[in-house]
């Protein structure tokens, strides 16, 4: 854990923490973003996938979300994540994206397979999940 002068610790929530994206050293031309922009980037990616629009965060979307998204929509505009058009945003990071829409491809691949095989089936170690799909039981 990272002390700071403050006295608060590194991972506590009240602390603002940042992530780096390129690698463990430090270069000039990493991006870094708050926690909680990063936070609503990954969130925001896996809901414009699973809306059908991957890519495409829209105002509607920022609006439905509990916590103030303003600020962080702004911070990762300026670290070139996202760019603004007209009624939201759209997702600028490539890898993330790819990743996002390949593990969704996966879950889908998944679900329409454990319907073939005749449907959901309890896990014995995990009750409340289907033991072929993963997803959550009713």
């Amino acid at each position: 854990m990272v002390q700071r002068g403050s006295g608060r610790r590194g991972d506590d929530a009240a602390c603002p923490g940042f992530v780096r994206f390129g690698g463990i050293s430090a270069s000039p031309g990493d991006t870094v973003v708050s926690r909680e922009a990063l936070q609503l980037h990954v969130y925001a990616v896996l809901a414009s996938i699973e809306a059908g629009r991957p890519g495409r965060v829209t105002d509607e979307y920022l609006g439905a979300v509990t916590a103030a998204t303003e600020v962080d929509a702004l911070e990762l505009c300026t670290a070139g994540l996202w760019t603004r058009r007209a009624d939201g945003y759209d997702v600028l990071e490539s890898e993330v994206m790819r990743m996002a829409s390949e593990v969704h491809r996966q879950l889908e691949d998944l679900t329409a397979q454990c319907h073939r095989t005749g449907g959901h089936e309890p896990d014995p170690q995990y009750p409340g999940f289907c033991s072929k799909c993963a997803v959550r039981l009713p």
